[in-house]
Formats: C-alpha cells, sequence, structure tokens
C-alpha cells in the first residue's frame, strides 16, 4: 500500500525554551559499599571517588564512607543540571553544596568530611563519615530548534516552550531519544512505536512509566494537539503525520496474507447471501441459512458462465460447465473470491501472531454464539482482555471445536481485533441442505476439471484447504477485498 506520509523533520527541544526550570529532588545517593552506592532514582547523577597521593577509603554500615584523604564528586547523568547537593555525615548532620563542583572530600591528617573545604560537624571532629547524598536539580535545556512542517501544518510556539497546532485530519506517530528505564514521571517516552500504531500522548498530566504508552487512538482531525516538553521528554526527533485509511464498508478490519508475494486482503463481514432480489452479506458471521428456499440463497453451486452465481438446484455438473463467473461482481468492484492456492497459504503457510501460545496463529475451531466453525486470525493480532484465550491453535482435530465457545460478546471484541469467522453452514443438493451446524463447505474460484472444483472443508475432526467437490452442490461463499483496493490507493 501507498501511503502519503509527510514527514517534518524536526527536533522540538525543551531546553533553551522561555521556561523556567524547578529544581527537584533528582535522586539519593546512599553509600552502601567502599565507592558503591545505591540510588533511588537510577540514571540522573553518578558519584565517582579519587585520593590523594597517600589516600584511601573504607566503609562501615554504621559510619557510611570514610577514611582519610578520599574526594567524592558528584556529577549530573547526560541530559540533567544539579543545583545543590545535601551531605549527610554518620550522624545525620547536613551541609549543603550549591556550586559545581558538588565535592566531599577528606584529608589525610582527618577523616572528618568537608564540603569546600568547611567541616560538616563545624570543626568539632565528631563526624566520621558520609551515609546518604540527596542530589537536586531539572531536565537540562537543549537550544530550540523551530520545526518545519508541511503548509497546512501551522506550528506554534507557546510562551510555556510547548508547541501546537491543528489536526490536519491525519494521525500522529511521534519518536524520540532513549533515555532511563526506571523513570516514572510526566513526560512521555515515545520510542520504540510499531509500525502502524498511533499515539496519543500529548499534554497529558498522568504519571507514566516508559513502557506504558503506546496507545491506538486517533487523533482526529480539528483537534488541538499541544507538545509539552515536561519531565524525561527531553527532545522529540520526528513527528510524522500519516493519511487516515479506513477500512471500507462490508470488511473486517483485518489483513490477511494469502500469497509469497505478500499480497494482503480483508474478508467480508458476513457470508453472501441472495434474498429476493438483492445481494448482500448476513449481518453476523455466524449467520446462515438452515435450509433451502428458493427466495433465499447462501450455498451455490460453482458460478459459471452457464449457471450465473450457481442459483440453480440441478444435480448434474454438466449444468455448471464453462468458465468461472467470480460472486465479487454480485459486490460491486474489488470484491472476489480466494482461490485454492490462496486458502492453502492462507490456513498452512502464512505468517501471523503467536495466538494461544502458538507461533504463526492461523486459524482455530470454535463455537461462537453456540455456532460450531473456524477462526481466521489475522496476520497481527492481540487477543482481547478479558476473553478466554483459543485452545487448539491451527489445530484440525476436535481440541477447539469442543473447548473454544464465545458469545456473541466476546465474538463483538475479537471480531474487533481482527477475527473472522467461518461457520459450518453445511452444503446442500438439489433443495436439500445437508450437515448444517456440524460441516463448512467454502468454495474457491480455482475448477477441477470439467466437473468439479475446489473448496475449504472442515468439521469438528477435520480440515481441509484443498478438497474437492462436484460443481453442482450447493456450497458457501465468502468474499475478500485486497487491501489496496479497500484503502483507495
Amino acid at each position: 500500500m501507498k501511503k502519503n506520509l509527510l514527514t517534518i523533520l524536526a527536533v522540538l527541544a525543551m531546553s533553551g525554551m522561555a521556561v523556567a526550570q524547578t529544581e527537584t529532588l533528582l535522586t539519593t545517593i546512599t553509600a552502601t559499599a567502599k565507592e558503591q552506592a545505591s540510588y533511588s532514582t537510577a540514571n540522573m547523577a553518578t558519584v565517582s571517588f579519587s585520593y590523594t597521593a597517600d589516600g584511601s577509603s573504607a566503609y562501615l554500615a554504621n559510619w557510611g564512607w570514610w577514611g582519610y584523604g578520599w574526594i567524592a564528586t558528584v556529577t549530573p547523568a547526560e541530559g540533567y543540571t544539579i543545583t545543590k547537593c545535601i551531605f549527610y555525615d554518620d550522624a545525620n548532620r547536613t551541609a549543603t553544596d550549591s556550586e559545581a563542583p558538588f565535592v566531599v572530600e577528606t584529608t589525610e591528617e582527618d577523616k572528618t568530611p568537608r564540603i569546600n573545604g568547611t567541616p560538616i560537624d563545624g570543626g568539632n571532629m565528631w563526624s566520621k563519615g558520609i551515609k546518604k547524598i540527596d542530589v537536586y536539580g531539572y531536565v537540562t535545556p537543549t537550544a530550540p530548534t523551530t520545526p518545519t512542517a508541511p503548509s497546512d501544518i501551522n506550528l506554534h510556539r507557546n510562551e510555556d516552550g510547548s508547541w501546537s497546532f491543528i489536526m490536519p485530519g491525519r494521525n500522529l506517530v511521534m519518536s524520540t531519544e532513549t533515555f532511563s528505564t526506571n523513570d516514572t514521571v510526566n513526560g512521555h517516552y515515545l520510542a520504540g512505536v510499531p509500525e502502524g500504531w498511533l499515539i496519543l500522548a500529548l499534554g497529558d498530566t498522568v504519571p507514566v512509566s516508559n513502557d506504558s504508552l503506546r496507545r491506538t487512538t486517533p487523533i482526529t482531525e480539528g483537534a488541538p494537539v499541544t507538545i509539552v516538553p515536561t519531565g524525561n521528554l527531553r527532545r522529540i526527533k520526528s513527528i510524522t503525520l500519516v493519511d487516515i485509511v479506513t477500512a471500507p464498508e462490508g470488511v473486517i478490519n483485518g489483513k490477511f496474507t494469502v500469497s509469497a508475494s505478500g499480497d494482503q486482503v480483508y474478508f467480508s463481514k458476513g457470508n453472501l447471501k441472495y434474498n429476493g432480489s438483492a445481494w448482500s452479506f448476513f449481518d453476523n458471521q455466524y449467520d446462515y441459512y438452515n435450509s433451502y428456499s428458493a427466495d433465499a440463497w447462501d450455498k451455490f453451486g460453482w458460478s459459471t458462465s452457464a449457471t450465473t452465481y450457481g442459483m440453480n438446484t440441478s444435480t448434474s455438473n454438466g449444468d455448471y460447465s464453462g468458465d468461472f463467473v467470480d460472486w465479487g461482481a454480485t459486490m460491486g468492484t474489488g470484491w472476489r473470491m480466494l482461490t485454492s492456492d490462496e486458502w492453502t497459504y492462507l490456513l498452512k503457510t502464512r505468517s501471523a501472531s503467536t495466538v494461544g501460545g502458538t507461533e504463526n496463529g492461523r486459524y482455530a475451531k470454535a463455537k461462537v454464539n453456540n455456532v460450531g466453525g473456524v477462526i481466521l486470525f489475522p496476520d497481527t493480532y492481540t487477543h482481547p482482555d478479558g476473553v478466554d484465550a483459543p485452545i487448539g491453535v491451527n489445530a484440525t482435530d476436535a481440541t477447539g471445536w469442543n473447548g473454544n465457545s464465545y458469545t456473541a460478546a466476546d465474538w463483538t471484541k475479537m471480531e474487533t481485533a481482527g477475527c473472522v469467522f467461518l461457520p459450518a453452514a453445511g452444503d446442500r443438493n438439489g433443495s436439500s441442505v445437508f450437515f448444517p451446524g456440524t460441516s463448512g463447505f467454502y468454495w474457491s474460484a480455482t475448477p477441477t476439471g470439467t466437473e468439479k472444483a475446489n473448496e475449504v472443508y472442515f468439521s469438528s475432526s477435520s480440515l481441509f484447504p484443498t478438497a474437492s467437490s462436484n460443481r453442482s452442490v450447493g456450497s458457501s461463499v465468502r468474499l475478500v477485498r485486497p487491501t489496496e483496493a479497500a484503502s483507495g490507493m
């Protein structure tokens, strides 16, 4: 699919903007061993040790770092500025250093910790060591760069340093530089966005962890978008505006690869039917007719030039001679049937998501709204929360048929996630319907000689992508639509 991507190659920097920096406690460094420490929040500051000619240091649980002739220097991690350090000795006496370098040290003659040359205990020689350091500061500003934008994007820089624009009918994807993975702040980590995902995480003040911001809500046309440089969101590397592509009416919004060359299709929202004088799809994927009626068809003989669309009760294969006529024409441009090779690739070969613990989960038998059939999982699939995970994935036996049961409400969630359901609608011979609820027969566009054609057949205990059937037998029809035709691109 050719997408019209408008990329703003921009750096929206929070540093250097006209925003007053607020001093906050970045981290607390606690002595744990010689030259070692724990940090209340990692990757914001570090402490390093150096020594005079005869200096040395050690650690005691009651004293912290102690010794003669050692120097401990606190430095900020990249992206942070330290404004002050508060040093605590073994008796919680404190001294504050508000100017870099932030150093605590001892002499070779006296183990009393000193800040800027002044003993932390006022020169009484009471202090024995340093137990912890509170480090205060803020995220370091960097020089702002005005983003460039397409002609329909009017970027506005706000007085508080944020950027705003009105969404011009496209969806927004963002990425940033990586930073600490343990921070929980009001800023937003937007790196590593999977292809096709959309993010709406702008102007949000709810504290979030870095790995929780993958969202699927699009930013709608006309919505005000504000990019707020807060917390650890130091720099936005790029913004991509993508044309909104919606699946057309009548399809299930899940993509299925049907060939080694990567052709993808959407499935129709239900089996094809003819009722009175109109062609349409069933309202629900699990719907079908249990019996034959001259005014209501959903099981058709193989469609040929002799018997267009197979609406014939003749049981003679000779009455279905000639070239195939695709049922897709009944529903308009873009619709078509799958070939036998495509059905086989779909069910046996394509790469797909892991479903129910099975890699490349392509299908599972199940009962949906108490109707037996086969669920097809799209190439990319996340099983909905609150719905039992399927069992018997990719299995041809009865495991799933007996073990997977989904209510109509469950199925609505799975259908929204892109699942397709092929009900076991049975087949028709003449004017009699056989095996409804126990077997499914779905035509392909591929003939087998002059009297037969290939179809998908399944029951509770079997599944054959390339079964062969007499052309006179009435089977179900499920149309597909190529994703490129569906998107209009």
